[in-house]
């Protein structure tokens, strides 16, 4: 008997191994992916403030002309200062890039909690609905992740982190139809991400042809890395063993 509970043990340690192996590898996809989309997002978001401030500042011009005082630390009953308007802007950039440092360490309840502070101060805050939306999708919550990612893409439909997450969350809940569409998209504005997410996707799916170009393109984008070489050798021999199947799920 204790021979039988100490191979059992064995196994069941084995399994724990593959399965935290396997979170490891697709939290260090994700990081990889958003981090080099984070750059270009920040500049996106910097111009679209500096447009909102001169709308602003515009129909204050424009009131001003037309004789209606009103000026910026003097404002009727009601309205809000322009100053007042860029603050929250400045405090929810400054959330967002907290919330972003926060989710590279693995803190997902402490960034999802910040970039939720971000969005209420700025709605219009799509990098901060992205952050979101990976803060809730690395916790597990798939409906509440897909809400976030959706309300990013409406904002920017060419949100490549926000359309990988959105394909990355069906995956989650192996909604595989819904998930093709994002996926694709989010693997055309070069989320590399994706191509792993095409892979698993059309493995899963027995499209063994197109699961061929991605898993290669993924396997090729992180030589090292066992599981996509198993996912290459799968696509090309047609069929998905149960084990790697259990892997990908």
């Amino acid at each position: 008997m204790g021979t039988n509970r100490e191979v059992e043990t064995a196994d069941n340690l084995r399994a724990e191994k593959v399965t935290t192996d396997e979170e490891a590898r697709l939290d260090r996809a994700m990081l990889q992916t958003d981090e080099r989309l984070i750059a270009s997002l920040k500049r996106d978001e910097q111009r679209r403030r500096h447009r909102r401030r001169w709308w602003v500042g515009g129909a204050i011009m424009i009131l001003a002309v037309m004789g209606i005082t009103i000026g910026l630390m003097t404002v009727s009953p009601g309205s809000r200062p322009a100053a007042s308007i860029d603050a929250e802007l400045a405090r929810a950039a400054t959330l967002t890039q907290k919330g972003w440092e926060l989710w590279k360490q693995q803190k997902f309840s402490e960034a999802e909690a910040t970039f939720a502070k971000a969005v209420k101060l700025d709605p219009e805050l799509a990098n901060a609905w992205n952050g979101l939306g990976w803060s809730r999708l690395n916790q597990g919550n798939g409906a509440e992740a897909e809400e976030a990612f959706t309300r990013c893409v409406k904002l920017e439909p060419k949100h490549g982190a926000a359309l990988n997450g959105l394909g990355q969350t069906h995956l989650f809940r192996r909604e595989y139809k819904k998930a093709e569409e994002p996926l694709l998209k989010a693997a055309d504005l070069g989320a590399s991400a994706a191509w792993y997410g095409l892979a698993r996707l059309y493995l899963l799916t027995e499209k063994y042809d197109k699961a061929v170009t991605w898993a290669e393109k993924a396997a090729k984008d992180q030589p090292k890395d066992d599981t996509l070489k198993k996912m290459v050798a799968a696509a090309k021999a047609k069929t998905l063993d149960p084990e790697l199947r259990k892997l990908i799920e």
